[in-house]
């Protein structure tokens, strides 16, 4: 992948996270696909969350660090998604991991299919479903049509969504739990 591809951000909301952001982030630099930026919200963790943030800020250009008060994961998505440059979106939780060639995949499946969302396999720690979708592409009248009958796992670390798309709805700041 080479720097004429669009911009990607992936927005990483961060509260007390540091027994697994080192390899969260460390899976997010190692993206086969490069033309990234990356923007942590620490939601005023009390841990050492924020160091680890900061020290990979300072290794790669890429990422970037926005410290709030603790307002909630969905505040820190909205805010993430106000300083985001990229053409598409990825929002990533503290505790996941992205395989080395995730946006690449979901960047190929959206081009392939003139789509505004990709959807990737996901591989969870509990109970999965029969079936594994490895990929999906559609619009976004479908898209949350599946995310509401359970057809997609409700986690947006395996989803690459068209930024303008993302900014027409909004994270409800007073859910908390699969927001």
């Amino acid at each position: 992948m080479t720097f004429d591809t669009p911009l990607v951000s992936i927005i990483v909301p961060i509260y007390n996270a540091e027994l697994y952001l080192s390899e969260c982030l460390s899976s997010i630099a190692s993206q086969t696909y490069q033309n990234i930026e990356v923007i942590l919200i620490n939601d005023g963790s009390t841990d050492r969350s924020e160091e680890i943030a900061e020290n990979i800020c300072k290794k790669d250009q890429r990422f970037r660090l926005i410290n709030q008060t603790n307002f909630g994961v969905a505040a820190a998505r909205q805010l993430g998604l106000k300083n985001t440059n990229g053409e598409f979106v990825i929002h990533c939780d503290s505790d996941d991991l992205m395989a080395e060639r995730a946006i690449e995949y979901l960047y190929k499946s959206i081009t392939d299919n003139g789509s505004d969302i990709a959807v990737g396999a996901y591989t969870g720690q509990g109970k999965l479903g029969d079936e594994l979708i490895t990929h999906h592409t559609c619009n976004k009248y479908d898209f949350i049509h599946n995310m509401l009958i359970g057809t997609y796992h409700s986690s947006l670390c395996n989803k690459l969504i068209r930024t303008e798309l993302c900014r027409e709805i909004s994270f409800d700041k007073n859910i908390n739990y699969m927001e």
